[in-house]
C-alpha cells in the first residue's frame, strides 16, 4: 500500500473510532430496564351489542355485522374488491390491506380467509350493490 493510501486508511479508522466513541457516550440509558408491558384485558361486544350497533349503523350495519363476525380488519375490508367475494364458497380473498400513514395510503400483504354463513348472507346485498363498480 502506498504511502498516501495508508494515511487515508489510517485517517477513517481515526474518524471512525472518534464517532464511535461519541456515540457511546450519547447513550447515557444503556443498561437500564425499560418497564414490564402491562397488558390490559381486551373487550368483545356479545352478540347481542353487535346486533345494537348495527341497527344503529343503518346503511352501514351491513359492514359492522361483516367485519364482527368474519374476524377481517377495517383496512383489508376498506381494500376488498367484489370479485374477491365468493359468496358460494363462504370465502374472501384478502389480497391486500391499506391504511393511510400520514395522508398517504400504505397497501400491505395477503391472506385469505372463510366468512361464515351468515356473515355472507349479510354482505351479498352490499357486494351486489356494488357488483357493477368494482
Amino acid at each position: 500500500m502506498e504511502p498516501l493510501q495508508t494515511r487515508m486508511v489510517l485517517s477513517k479508522v481515526a474518524h471512525a473510532t472518534r464517532i464511535a466513541w461519541c456515540v457511546r457516550r450519547q447513550h447515557t440509558a444503556e443498561g437500564i430496564g425499560l418497564p414490564r408491558e402491562v397488558r390490559i384485558d381486551r373487550r368483545y361486544l356479545n352478540h347481542e351489542q353487535v346486533h345494537a350497533l348495527a341497527v344503529a349503523a343503518g346503511d352501514a350495519g351491513s359492514t359492522i355485522l361483516f367485519l364482527a363476525y368474519t374476524g377481517v380488519r377495517f383496512g383489508e375490508m376498506a381494500a376488498l374488491l367484489v370479485r374477491r367475494v365468493e359468496l358460494a364458497r363462504r370465502q374472501v380473498e384478502i389480497a391486500e390491506s391499506v391504511t393511510a400513514v400520514n395522508g398517504r395510503l400504505v397497501w400491505g400483504t395477503r391472506r385469505d380467509t372463510r366468512a361464515g354463513g351468515f356473515a355472507c348472507r349479510v354482505f351479498s346485498s352490499r357486494c351486489s350493490a356494488r357488483a357493477s363498480s368494482s
